[in-house]
C-alpha cells in the first residue's frame, strides 16, 4: 500500500531536449541552405551585400578552410558544415551582432557557435597568413605604401 502511493507521487520529470527543435531542422530552413543556393545563383550583387564578399571569393576562402573547419557526423547527430561555419562566422565578423542573436539567422546554437567562431577565425588566420606576409613584405621590401581606404 505505501510502496503504491509513493509510486503515485513520484510524476515524471519532462525529458529535456539533446537539441531545440527548430535548431535540429537546421538544414531544412537553414540560411545557407535557401539563401546561398538563391543568391549565388544570379543575384552576386546581393550575395556581396550578404556575405561582404562575392561568390568566387567565399568559395575560394571555403576551399582554404574547409579541411580545417570539417567536423565529423556522429551517430547522434550531424554535423555542422563548414559552409555554415564560415557563414556565421563571416555574419559575426561583419555585424558584430551576439551569438544570441546569430543564432536566430543561422540556426546554430549559442554554445555551438561560441566554439565555432574562434575556431573558424583561427583556420582563417592559419590558412592566409603566410601569403599576405610575402605580399606585405614584398611591398615594404619595394618601399610601396600599404593601399587603405
Amino acid at each position: 500500500m505505501i510502496i503504491a502511493v509513493l509510486c503515485e507521487e513520484e510524476e515524471e520529470m519532462p525529458r529535456r531536449e539533446w537539441c531545440k527543435d527548430w535548431l535540429h531542422k537546421r538544414n531544412e530552413r537553414e540560411s545557407h541552405a535557401t539563401i546561398f543556393q538563391k543568391l549565388k545563383s544570379g543575384y552576386v550583387s546581393d550575395f556581396t551585400n550578404y556575405m561582404r564578399m562575392d561568390p568566387n571569393t567565399f568559395y575560394d576562402l571555403l576551399e582554404k578552410v574547409k579541411p580545417v573547419i570539417t567536423k565529423q557526423d556522429t551517430c547522434m547527430r550531424e554535423s555542422i558544415s563548414p559552409t555554415a561555419r564560415l557563414e556565421a562566422t563571416l555574419m559575426y565578423l561583419s555585424t558584430g551582432c551576439s551569438y544570441s542573436a546569430l543564432q536566430y539567422s543561422t540556426r546554430i546554437s549559442k554554445p555551438s557557435l561560441s566554439a565555432i567562431i574562434p575556431d573558424t577565425c583561427k583556420a582563417i588566420y592559419d590558412v592566409l597568413k603566410d601569403p599576405y606576409i610575402k605580399l606585405m613584405k614584398r611591398f615594404l621590401k619595394h618601399r610601396m605604401p600599404l593601399v587603405s581606404g
